[in-house]
């Protein structure tokens, strides 16, 4: 469980910072910029 959170707050903090808390749009390649950045990190972190 504390793996999915870490995922979670990986994708979650950037997004909700560049959204402004979902009052702004963000461009797609600034989503996917930092879904890569997550899933590396999270590999890194956690991957056998």
């Amino acid at each position: 469980m504390a793996a999915a959170e870490q995922f979670s707050a990986l994708l979650g903090a950037p997004l909700d910072e560049r959204t402004r808390l979902g009052t702004r749009d963000v461009p797609e390649d600034e989503v996917r910029a930092v879904v890569t950045a997550a899933v590396a990190t999270f590999l890194a972190a956690f991957a056998p």
